[in-house]
Order: structure tokens, then sequence, then C-alpha cells
């Protein structure tokens, strides 16, 4: 599987030096899905900020994943909507290999040539082994701030997934993106340029926003901690009625 991997990526970089994006993205697709899950699509948008990206986990056995970023980024602020295309892996472990070296196919539409893909080969296709320390770190860093890093869930094995460490990282991850989407919307519905009429009311609740991640994750996830999730839903309804009850009484 490994020396398939590593031809799948040599051939995209040849072929990425002489297409156009659009093309590039046809060739990913051609060949790196090999069933439904291969690939998960992040779309979110306000008028404040967009996010709006395509996943491709190629390998169960190795988390690193190849992205292709559309026009997305702040649209306020410092940092403006970038309106171009980027290709690039992503370890999803590693994080001073991220760092320092260039794992950019394309940068804004066009072939990185700078890139150090070549010389990692192996440590972007070779298989690696989940460890405890690597999922919780990768669940508790503020790259997935709108959406769940699902394509990294579903390779999580079983028994870390007993593990509580990781299952409070997973849920703390879950209620972060629901609060997170939560007051996206809110702002949204304050201050966009529609006067909140282009808002669900759903998308302005945070439990809304955990129930609809919860049965979005794996199946190995949301089967293992079905009584967690339970228990969750449970223990949020209850602070908020006791905020409620707290209310009433200072009246």
């Amino acid at each position: 599987m490994n020396e398939e991997l590593k031809k799948k990526v040599i051939d995209l970089l040849e072929y990425a030096k002489k297409n156009e994006p659009d093309k590039i993205i046809e060739y990913i697709d051609k060949n790196f899905i090999n069933n439904p899950h291969d690939i998960y699509c992040a779309l979110y948008s306000t008028d404040f900020y967009e996010t709006n990206r395509s996943i491709y986990n190629f390998s169960d056995n190795n988390p690193t994943v190849l992205i292709v970023s559309y026009d997305e980024g702040d649209r306020i602020g410092s940092k403006f909507s970038n309106p171009d295309i980027d290709i690039y892996f992503d370890l999803q472990r590693e994080s001073e290999f991220n760092q320092n070296h260039d794992f950019f196919i394309l940068k804004k539409g066009k072939f990185n040539h700078d890139n150090n893909i070549l010389e990692y080969l192996d440590l972007i296709t070779n298989d690696y082994k989940l460890i405890k320390e690597d999922i919780i770190d990768e669940l508790t860093t503020t790259k997935y701030e709108t959406y769940i890093p699902y394509h990294y869930f579903k390779q999580i094995p079983v028994q870390i997934l007993a593990d509580e460490d990781v299952e409070d990282a997973v849920m703390k991850k879950i209620w972060n993106v629901a609060k997170t989407n939560k007051n996206l919307y809110v702002n949204q519905y304050d201050y966009g340029r529609f006067g909140g009429e282009d808002v669900p009311k759903w998308k302005m609740n945070e439990l809304e926003w955990f129930m609809k991640l919860k049965e979005e994750v794996p199946v190995n996830v949301r089967l293992k901690y079905r009584m967690r999730f339970a228990n969750e839903i449970n223990d949020y309804l209850n602070s908020q009625k006791k905020l409620e009850d707290e209310k009433e009484m200072a009246l």
C-alpha cells in the first residue's frame, strides 16, 4: 500500500505541474477516492468567516490528508478571504514538520515549486500507528474551529477510544465546535447584511449544534460514546434549567 500511495503522490505532483486547478481537482477525485469515507467536505459561510475545503483521507493506516482549500478565510479584520485554490498535505501529526516544511502542491492557484513533498514522501505515505498523545493533541488544537475532523476520528482504534482522557477530548472538541458555530451565527443574525433573515433559529442554539455534530461523527465514535452523548445532552439541559430557575428566583 505504501508504494501505491507514493506513486499516487508522485504522479499527482507531475500532473499538477502541467494542469489548471479544476483539472487537478478532477484528477484527485478520480485517483484518491476509494470509498465514500475517503473525502469530507467542510463548508461553512457567514458574512464574517468562510471555510470551504475538501479533505481526502487516502489510507486508514495513515492520518495524512490531502486538502483542497477553496475561497475561505476571515472576511473582516487582519485576514481577508483567499479567493484562490490551495492544495496541500497535512500530516495530522508531527506538527514540527507541518510548520517547518512546505507541503503545498498549489499556492494561490499556482504550482508550488518550493514544496518539500518528495523529500518527506515516506513520512507522508507510511503507515502510522496512532497513539493517545497524538489524538489528544490533535483534538485540542484550534485549527478545526468550525467543524469536526471526521477523517481523523474514524482512524482512532477502539482501545484508545476507551481511554477516559480521549473520550473527554472528543466531547470537548464537539462542544467547542458547537459553541463556535453558534456564536458565528449569532453574530450573523445580529450584524449580517440581511438583518438575520438568512439565519435559521436552530443555528443559534448550542445544543442543536451538538446534536447535529454527534450524528455526523463516524460510527465507531458514535457507538462507543452513545451513553456519554446522552449524558452530555442531559447535563446541558439540566444546567440550562438550573440557570432559568436561578433567574426566576432573582426576580
